[in-house]
């Protein structure tokens, strides 16, 4: 049974191309959240120092230009380029070194701003100034999102010229993996390649919706990036609708039960239909008429009318001919049909 044909034509969207487009033009990160330990310090940050026990003092300290900040009674200190646990420890030693006979607080008290670049196929490509815990992803979302053409999954992100990180972003939407989710720093860019290769799957599985691909996906990744089969799905005789070298359509079925044909590769272009069941019930019989629960049930070896209508005041309607009732079977596998007449009250009474 194929879909309706408000199903099978009804568009389908890229997977994923609006996560990002929604946010507000004002968008900015939320800052209320810890301090990583691997945050990286830099100009423009400002310390919180609490000093107590022998003497007690606090300070909130900027870093400089020279990547130093400047404790009273204690001097200049280079904390530039250190991640944020290693500073705590180094600073609370250094002043203890000079202060006796005190504890010592360390806390980030205000972040810098950074500017970086969005660039490539994003929706609005440019420079942004974010806040210094601005990951890929808040870049992303400052910029619109990504544009109709540009890629979800081989998303660049570029220090002094060279790539440091590559980001997939299905890994995210698709399997909540956040890891490869960097910390952005000053002067980074995250680039946005255009889209290579996709594959469009529709029908019974959970997201229909176009996938964009990478070397080596095959039939078990597009599957799962769908979100998987329906139990409707009729996976035997899965359409694929391909370009071949002479650049004309051609139809491929693939048995998806099959894992060695769930193992080939798929071709950009690629158009996937999962079929649909065909709602046929195996092993049933139907009652209808003028009885009280109309519908089907399981046939087994010996049924009898009497096991579905065991109660004429229960099963049967005042309206029903007691005397007379049908029984019509399918006896070939021609569909050639016989019909056999029996009365209703003998057959439910009999013992």
């Amino acid at each position: 049974e194929f879909e309706s044909d408000t199903e099978l034509f009804k568009p389908l969207t890229r997977f994923g191309i609006d996560v990002f487009s929604n946010a507000p033009s004002t968008f900015t990160p939320t800052m209320d959240i810890a301090i990583p330990n691997h945050y990286i310090l830099g100009v423009g940050d400002q310390l919180s120092i609490q000093i107590y026990g022998k003497e007690n003092a606090e300070y909130i300290l900027p870093i400089t230009r020279e990547g130093n900040i400047l404790i009273p009674d204690v001097g200049p200190i280079k904390v530039v380029g250190l991640a944020f646990a290693e500073m705590k420890s180094f600073l609370a030693e250094r002043i203890q070194q000079r202060i006796i006979g005190v504890n010592v607080v360390v806390s980030l008290a205000e972040l810098r701003s950074m500017r970086i670049f969005v660039l490539g196929d994003a929706y609005k490509p440019g420079p942004y100034i974010l806040s210094s815990l601005s990951s890929v992803t808040h870049a992303i979302f400052a910029a619109g999102g990504v544009s109709d053409i540009g890629s979800l999954r081989n998303i660049e992100v570029k220090r002094a010229g060279k790539i440091v990180q590559t980001v997939d972003l299905y890994d995210l939407l698709i399997n909540g993996d956040s890891s490869s989710d960097i910390l952005l720093q000053s002067g980074d860019v995250v680039f946005i390649p255009t889209q290579s290769k996709n594959v469009s799957i529709r029908g019974e599985v959970r997201r229909p919706a176009i996938y964009e691909l990478k070397a080596g996906d095959n039939f078990n990744q597009i599957i799962a990036m769908a979100g998987g089969l329906l139990p409707s799905a009729y996976p035997q005789s899965t359409m694929v609708e391909r370009y071949n070298q002479h650049s004309l359509l051609s139809i491929m079925n693939i048995d998806l039960t099959d894992s060695q044909a769930r193992k080939q590769l798929l071709k950009s272009g690629d158009y996937i239909r999962v079929l649909k069941s065909s709602g046929m019930y195996d092993q049933s019989i139907t009652v209808i008429g003028a009885v009280t629960r109309p519908g089907k049930y399981q046939w087994q070896q010996g049924l009898k009318v009497a096991d579905l209508l065991p109660n004429l005041d229960s099963h049967i309607l005042p309206s029903a001919d007691l005397s007379y009732g049908l029984i019509v079977r399918q006896k070939d596998q021609a569909r050639n049909i016989e019909v056999l007449q029996f009365n209703l009250a003998k057959a439910v009474n009999k013992s």
